[in-house]
């Protein structure tokens, strides 16, 4: 679903996104077992040069293993995981940018796993490109409120 950005989203007082369409990944709602989020397909998403995926945890209640949230993105048929927001247990609105091109470095001693399951270990920005179709993947013990959402920047 693609919607037209909220006005005044910042990030250490900058602007999070440097255009006026999002795209919702998953929506805002309380969960309080693993899963995985339907499939979003956008042409914004692929012809976009870079994404700002931004996940806001509005909720954490009684969390007793930290929220982990993959974003993952279709190649083909397989996923991949293209960020990973890790052990978050409160409250926050945490951002990951990714560049289309910029994928591993030889520093990161692992490669990029087929749909990994959640808690891997995998880190961002591991997957070089993506098409138009992205997916939310989370893990997490507990209830948490959270939603995320992708700015295509072309």
């Amino acid at each position: 679903m693609t919607r037209r950005a909220p006005a005044g989203i910042y990030y250490l007082n900058t602007p999070i996104h440097e255009t006026d369409t999002a795209v919702e990944l998953l929506a805002s709602a309380t969960r309080v077992a693993a899963g995985t989020g339907v499939e979003v397909t956008d042409d914004l998403i692929e012809e976009a040069s870079a994404l700002q995926l931004v996940l806001n945890v509005s909720l954490a209640t009684t969390p007793t293993t930290p929220l982990v949230v993959e974003i993952q993105a279709k190649v083909g048929t397989l996923w991949y995981t293209l960020a990973r927001f890790d052990n978050l247990s409160a409250a926050a609105i945490k951002l990951i940018p990714v560049k289309r091109g910029i994928g591993s470095s030889s520093a990161i001693a692992y490669d990029v796993a087929v749909d990994p399951a959640v808690g891997s270990g995998i880190v961002n920005n591991q997957l070089a490109e993506w098409g138009s179709t992205l997916r939310v993947k989370w893990g997490m013990t507990g209830s948490y409120t959270f939603s995320v959402t992708a700015y295509p920047i072309r």
